[in-house]
């Protein structure tokens, strides 16, 4: 008789939002898996018939690199069907408390959520800060300028009021050789005197 295939699996997850993972199972019941970081033990997330081949992972910690994986409830046909390990990060949007230009300067001021990841030493990476500045509220191609902020509360940067009418930033975060982003937080930006 031929032998299955292996299985194979794919997430798919929009910023900010838990993933999803999807999987075939090759006639064969499975077991979903999951570890937190490079380092992190192998722990099972869900059992699954033959039939049912997707799940939600609503349990994801803000920063965390997770590793996925499926195979087979049968051990015998664990190492040879596994399927290959995919990766995903959950990275919570921060909160911008003001955008004012004052003075010839933007200054941003927000807050970053706790990136649980970076504390357990599982990312192997940091928050980074993408601010995008424009003169409209479109952010078209070609009409803003981006930035990078390594700072945890405030961004500065000297620019003209007419460039300096609305803000995006979105957290990054670098780790498992991706970047994985946060929803963007879209400003006005306020004139001080």
């Amino acid at each position: 008789a031929p032998k299955p295939e292996k299985i194979s699996i794919s997430l798919s997850q929009k910023a900010g939002k838990a993933v999803k993972i999807t999987w075939t199972s090759r006639g064969m019941k499975t077991r979903l898996e999951r570890r937190a970081g490079s380092k992190g033990k192998w722990r099972k997330l869900k059992d699954s018939s033959a039939d049912k081949t997707s799940f939600t992972d609503k349990s994801m910690k803000n920063g965390v690199l997770y590793y996925y994986r499926a195979i087979p409830q049968e051990k015998s046909y664990q190492s040879e069907y596994r399927s290959a390990v995919e990766k995903a990060m959950l990275v919570k949007k921060a909160s911008v408390r003001s955008a004012t230009w004052r003075k010839g300067k933007l200054i941003v001021k927000y807050q970053v959520p706790k990136i649980y990841g970076r504390a357990a030493g599982k990312t192997g990476g940091k928050a980074l800060l993408e601010v995008k500045v424009s003169g409209s509220k479109k952010f078209r191609k070609g009409k803003y300028k981006t930035y990078r902020a390594a700072s945890k509360k405030t961004f500065t940067k000297k620019m003209k009021k007419a460039k300096a009418g609305y803000v995006e930033v979105t957290v990054l975060v670098k780790a498992g050789g991706r970047t994985f982003r946060s929803p963007a937080v879209r400003k006005k930006v306020k004139s001080g005197r």
